[in-house]
């Protein structure tokens, strides 16, 4: 009987039914299932209720307060657990019980009750979490590694509201014994929010350049260092290190960055420069962005553009380099030639008509 009941209350959330106060849910009203909730000895029939109230929803008088109860104080975690992920769905409507959340976050003794307020709080209840940031930051220590995660996933979702985490973030960050999904979510936070820019900036290189670091936290601190506002040695020597990798991912993100930095790059363009013949196309295509921007006073980066818009085995790579040299008008005279000739004899009508167009700007 009892599985029967669970599927057809179960079949009523799914069709998105909402009772009324005055209506019932399989032939009993809501106040009713709240006492079923709140006194029957049986789990099965507890968690037959919560499926229930989910039906009457948030609105109705009493179920918020019915479902908090129970998260507070039912001896079930699987029900504390049913009861967090239900106040997690109610959304805006249950946003009342961010504080219920938060407290079974920091108190309850069962893990994946506190993972389910987490997740509730990093949800569609997110926008109302704010007030819980030390709460969620404290959880960055929780003894449970699916807590951990869905704390910094909270976190990161409530951006610039996070800040009063940063401390507790930059430690996660830091510890490079820590779980990789926090500290993958405390490498994107802690680079967005940049309290202080040498601290940050360090603190990514670090990262960035630690080979026992998995490769996409890795990869997350070179994307980090592309939002600061002002770079460094230390961070651009870890750019350079990282458009070296032997890992093309690594390489892509690395050369994304520098071509983002533009000018501020121009001390690693020797070395850009070399990686131009890099065996991945979105490599080049990113340096190739770069030498564009660097050419106005890396005179060598026309000569290099010039190559590519003639050699490069990817079109797309080539219409790139023909547009960088487009854009630098006059400053890419020498590569006049060079596009003269693709203009004229080149067996695709793109590369033609760019070269064409690119060639006068470069000769007025």
């Amino acid at each position: 009987m009892m599985p029967r009941l669970i599927a057809c209350l179960v079949l009523c959330v799914s069709s998105v039914t909402y009772a009324a106060q005055d209506d019932t849910v399989l032939g009993k009203k809501c106040g009713e299932w709240l006492t079923i909730l709140k006194e029957h000895k049986e789990t099965k029939y507890r968690r037959a209720a919560l499926i229930a109230l989910e039906v009457f929803g948030p609105k109705t008088r009493g179920v918020l307060a019915g479902v908090e109860d129970a998260l507070e104080k039912d001896t079930e975690p699987e029900i504390r657990r049913e009861a967090a992920m239900l106040l997690g769905r109610m959304a805006a409507d249950a946003k009342e019980a961010v504080p219920h959340l938060a407290e079974a976050l920091k108190k309850d003794k069962v893990d994946l009750v506190r993972e389910a307020a987490a997740l509730a709080l990093g949800g569609k209840l997110n926008d109302f979490a704010h007030e819980q940031v030390l709460v969620l930051g404290a959880a960055l220590k929780d003894s449970h590694a699916g807590t951990r995660a869905a704390a910094a996933a909270a976190l990161s979702n409530l951006g610039e509201k996070a800040r009063l985490a940063l401390p507790m973030l930059v430690e996660v960050v830091k510890d490079k014994k820590g779980d990789r999904v926090p500290r993958l979510y405390a490498v994107q936070i802690v680079s967005r929010l940049q309290a202080d820019q040498a601290e940050t900036g360090a603190l990514l290189a670090a990262v960035a350049n630690d080979s026992e670091a998995a490769p996409a936290l890795r990869i997350a601190a070179i994307e980090g260092i592309g939002r600061l506002e002002k770079i460094t040695k230390t961070e651009l020597d870890a750019l350079g290190q990282s458009l070296q990798h032997k890992q093309v991912d690594m390489r892509r993100a690395a050369a994304t960055v520098l071509a983002k930095l533009g000018e501020q790059a121009a001390p690693l363009w020797t070395l850009a420069q070399a990686r131009l013949t890099d065996e991945d196309n979105t490599v080049r295509y990113q340096l190739i962005r770069l030498a564009g921007a660097l050419a106005r006073d890396q005179k060598d980066a026309v000569t290099s553009l010039a190559e590519r818009s003639l050699k490069d085995a990817h079109v797309e790579n080539r219409l790139a380099a023909i547009g960088e040299l487009g854009e630098l008008g006059p400053v890419a005279a020498a590569a006049g030639d060079t596009l003269a000739s693709i203009a004229q004899q080149d067996a695709r009508a793109a590369l033609r008509d760019a070269a064409a167009a690119a060639l006068k700007k470069v000769r007025p």
